[in-house]
């Protein structure tokens, strides 16, 4: 949960808003969606105060780019690992196709020691509620 300390203090910092979404930008292991990408150019210009929703986005989308090196308490790269090894689609254990291909896309990338939350989560095992 963001603090809304932060969101209306970066809604009204008109700089603090143009330095983010250029950081943003120029992350190397990002590919932005066309809405998102517009939205950042659209603050990197800035040059009023933003709303406190634009604001609370901004930030958002940060902290999904934010690398994790571990999830849960475990290592990310060897959570990697772990499900490549059990990779093979059974219906008892192992992963279903989509997660196959997910931990095909992440092995072997520059960033798998560290990867961003939704795919740190994505590793980590699910709990039967």
């Amino acid at each position: 949960m963001t603090d809304w300390r932060q969101i209306n203090g970066l809604s009204r910092d008109p700089q603090a808003v143009r330095s983010m979404a250029k950081r943003l930008l120029k992350l190397p292991y990002m590919t932005w969606p066309e809405e998102r990408m517009k939205f950042l150019k659209d603050m990197a210009r800035e040059r009023e105060p933003i709303t406190t929703r634009q604001a609370e986005y901004l930030i958002d989308l940060r902290d999904e780019t934010e690398l994790y090196s571990s999830a849960g308490g475990f290592s990310v790269a060897a959570l990697i690992e772990d499900c490549w090894r059990h990779r093979e689609p059974d219906r008892y254990r192992g992963l279903s196709d989509e997660n196959v291909e997910f931990i095909q896309r992440v092995r072997g990338k520059d960033i798998a020691p560290a990867t961003p939350v939704a795919s740190a989560v994505r590793l980590l095992p699910r709990t039967s509620d």
